[in-house]
């Protein structure tokens, strides 16, 4: 198994960025686009990837082993009474059921998790646990900081995210729905339903990458109650 001590665990934003951050978004980037380039070539779904799909989203998360971006996962917080909102075409994945669960909980806004991407090079056959469980418990803690109601997301069958997500606590809500030639279940987690995995390995490395974190100034706006431990500009040399 991988030594813990060589992961780090980095909270980029979109706006405000400084040098740090920039570079790190650009790694984050050229990683993302590797991987998913390669998942839509092999796919049935003639979806070609564009990087407004990196670009839009408010929060870019990763985890480093030593120096390479071994996961990411992508995130941006949605305000569903929102016209403008739920007319983009993220909300294609979507059906008006989906969205009566929601009301129904009382939910208004939500945090997406996008393109859950583990690089092949750090599968759990690699490391020893999987890093997509870990970014999708960490996720949720980012969650717990930001004030929206809800976590929303399609979560594909054929890899079992789908299943690493009910392990953590979100609901099922319509069940083998096709999004981009993949089956996927529409989730989502709501306060107070937030579980712990079953799995003791995620539940060390996520207590572990937690602890050290690191937030980047771009990102401190959607993480006030973490503010005090944000990143700040390295002085030009």
């Amino acid at each position: 198994m991988i030594d813990m001590n060589t992961m780090s665990y980095h909270i980029l934003g979109r706006h405000n960025l400084i040098r740090d951050d920039l570079s790190l978004r650009n790694e984050a980037f050229t990683a993302w686009k590797e991987v998913w380039e390669s998942v839509y070539n092999k796919s049935d779904s003639n979806y070609a990837l564009k990087a407004d799909e990196f670009e839009r989203q408010d929060l870019i998360t990763c985890i480093k082993i030593g120096e390479r971006i071994a996961a990411l996962h992508l995130y941006s917080f949605h305000h569903l009474e929102s016209l403008a909102c739920r007319s983009t075409h993220y909300f294609d994945f979507f059906t008006e059921n989906y969205f009566k669960v929601l009301e129904s909980n009382g939910v208004k806004t939500a945090m997406s998790m996008e393109f859950l991407t583990v690089h092949p090079d750090f599968r759990k056959s690699n490391v020893g646990f999987p890093l997509g469980s870990t970014l999708g418990q960490l996720g949720a803690l980012i969650w717990q900081q930001a004030n929206v109601d809800a976590i929303i997301a399609p979560a594909r069958n054929d890899l079992k995210v789908n299943e690493a997500a009910y392990d953590q606590g979100f609901r099922c809500i319509e069940k083998e729905t096709n999004q981009r030639g993949f089956i996927c279940d529409l989730i989502a987690l709501f306060r107070g339903e937030q579980k712990s995995s079953s799995d003791p390995l995620i539940r060390q490395a996520t207590t572990t990458l937690w602890e050290r974190k690191k937030i980047y100034a771009s990102a401190a706006a959607y993480l006030p109650q973490t503010s005090p431990q944000v990143l700040q500009p390295r002085k030009a040399a």
